[in-house]
């Protein structure tokens, strides 16, 4: 029912604006790393679950998956093949999960998982899915998935 759109530069409403489905909003992700930038999208919609747009295998059962984790866990983790993750979902905002992370390396769920551990969250995990950040990625998703 309430889905918001962060789009990335900020000027870029126009190219959005068709993606846009009745009742949908569109919002800057604003300044600062993808850490900086996450953790404002909780802040100002908590509980809330992020998803990026390199993720194609993404189901609505995954998202209804995550919803329902967040009733009795503070953290949903949908771990990436490549040492990240496709989807987190926070209860409340937690601002140390975003801090100091080398973002776009494999070590970003290790490194989520370490946070999560300090801050005592409770943690649900998702299946494993994998990502598309390259061409040869694009390319092992379109020889898998075309058929």
């Amino acid at each position: 029912p309430h889905i918001e759109l962060r789009y990335t530069p900020d000027d870029a409403l126009a190219e959005i604006q068709p993606w846009l489905h009745e009742n949908w909003i569109a919002k800057p992700q604003g300044n600062g790393d993808l850490g900086d930038r996450m953790h404002r999208a909780f802040e100002a919609n908590s509980p809330a679950i992020l998803i990026g747009t390199d993720c194609p295998t993404i189901e609505p059962t995954d998202l209804e998956a995550a919803t329902a984790a967040l009733q009795s866990h503070d953290l949903v983790l949908g771990p990436a093949a490549d040492g990240g993750y496709w989807l987190i979902g926070l209860r409340a905002p937690c601002p140390a999960l975003f801090e100091g992370i080398e973002w776009s390396t494999e070590t970003v769920l290790e490194a989520t998982v370490t946070k999560a551990k300090a801050a005592d969250l409770s943690v649900h995990w998702l299946r494993e899915l994998r990502d598309v950040d390259s061409l040869a990625d694009w390319e092992n998703f379109q020889l898998k998935y075309s058929k």
